[in-house]
């Protein structure tokens, strides 16, 4: 599985985890449409700064993360991190649920 693949499952499972998993699910949607939108971006950005400091610690391999920490793994970074939003986006509005 590719970085870019990875990250995009990882965005996928964050729009699962907010349309799916009780008590998770009613606290979101309680939320205002800004306030969503503000946190999925915050969760997005979490898991990309994750996976990022993964490869600085020297154990992205671990996790099939295979860029390296220094400009180029940075700008790989970014790649990642519009690969999850492009997951995260792709299956949130067609789950359950009231995205308002």
């Amino acid at each position: 599985m590719t970085d870019i693949a990875i990250a995009a499952t990882a965005g996928v499972l964050l729009s699962l985890l907010f349309s799916y998993v009780p008590g998770f699910t009613g606290w979101f949607e309680a939320k205002s449409a800004d306030a969503k939108r503000l946190l999925m971006l915050l969760f997005m950005l979490i898991v990309a700064v994750v996976s990022y400091s993964l490869v600085c610690a020297g154990l992205g391999a671990s996790f099939g993360l295979t860029w390296v920490c220094d400009q180029t793994g940075f700008l790989e970074f970014v790649k990642v991190f519009v690969a999850v939003l492009v997951g995260n986006q792709a299956i949130y509005p067609v789950s359950p649920g009231v995205h308002s």
